[in-house]
């Protein structure tokens, strides 16, 4: 049986968070935190629809940037998925620059923003031509979801110690908007 994906971790284990999942056969990846994204090369950033992020912490959103970067004259659309206050998280981030020359791109980049909670979400677009303003859409029920995917993360609580233990185990517990998947 052939897989249908191929999973990556673009900073190793000990690095910041940022999985790289090549769907094959499709030409698209989907992308889950936003570590630091500079050890990949533009492409496979490029061919991300979708990029889950699981929190708003630094090492988990900081190649949000990068993302952006790569995109901006492009037609695409990034769709950013995540837990309740991401849309505000996205715009602060967004109005951190001047976007003073983007009104000519020929190419019209977006950033769409997934907010979920429970079964429910809410849903905002930032197009690039007009320096990214936000833009409110309507609730988006979780089946209405183009992708659908269970994750279960948990932060490794600090035990004084910049050297990860391998034999000490953490407890997986789903918060509410992670907990559903189609």
């Amino acid at each position: 049986m052939r897989p249908t994906f191929h999973p990556r971790l673009v900073n190793g284990p000990y690095g910041d968070p940022a999985l790289l999942v090549r769907l094959l056969g499709t030409g698209r990846n989907l992308l889950f935190d936003l570590g630091d994204l500079h050890p990949l090369p533009a492409r496979p950033i490029l061919r991300a629809t979708h990029a889950f992020v699981t929190h708003a912490h630094v090492d988990h959103f900081c190649g949000f940037d990068t993302v952006v970067r790569y995109a901006l004259g492009r037609a695409r659309t990034v769709r950013i998925v995540g837990p309740p206050g991401i849309g505000d998280r996205v715009e602060g981030k967004l109005r951190g620059y001047t976007w003073n020359l983007v009104g000519s791109y020929a190419e019209a980049f977006v950033v769409e923003v997934l907010e979920w909670a429970g079964t429910a979400g809410l849903q905002w677009r930032f197009p690039c031509r007009e320096g990214f303003p936000r833009q409110e859409t309507r609730p988006v029920a979780l089946l209405e979801a183009a992708v659908g995917v269970r994750v279960v993360h948990t932060e490794p609580a600090l035990r004084g110690s910049s050297r990860p233990r391998s034999t000490t185990r953490f407890p997986a517990s789903p918060t509410p908007w992670r907990s559903h998947s189609t």
